[in-house]
């Protein structure tokens, strides 16, 4: 984001285009992991929220903390590592593709909703970081 700017790319511009790159990188990393597109598809969704909750912090401690709230959600939905298996509390069926992304979407959408929530009680309102902007030259996203 920060060598966008400096070669005069507007901080919005910026802030979108690092975050697709990054979403698209951490994807394809996961692509040899995982061994098929839509796991990789779905883990480069799955950071949606922690590129959102950085920007809007410009600190580690709120990714963190949605990390280990959605591992505690997926425990909560039943999963298995290896020989380990959890049993889940929670069961959701999903039988189609559409049901499938329509539910990947919901929670997306939730746990971003919830950071926002969350940024707005700790700060007061809901803007990017003031060190990022500040730190990319620009005073707004508004430009």
């Amino acid at each position: 984001m920060e060598g966008l700017t400096t070669r005069g790319v507007s901080l919005r511009l910026a802030v979108v285009s690092a975050t697709v790159v990054s979403l698209l990188l951490f994807g394809t990393y996961h692509l040899p992991l995982r061994g098929e597109c839509p796991s990789s598809t779905r883990h480069g969704t799955n950071r949606i929220p922690f590129a959102l909750a950085y920007l809007f912090t410009d600190d580690l401690v709120l990714p963190v903390g949605v990390h280990f709230g959605r591992v505690l959600i997926e425990f909560l939905n039943g999963l298995t590592i290896g020989e380990f298996e959890v049993t889940g509390l929670i069961a959701i069926t999903q039988n189609t593709l559409l049901a499938n992304l329509a539910l990947k979407l919901l929670r997306i959408g939730l746990i971003c909703l919830c950071i926002l929530l969350w940024v707005y009680l700790i700060r007061g309102e809901i803007r990017m970081a003031e060190t990022i902007r500040h730190r990319n030259g620009e005073e707004s996203l508004t430009r």
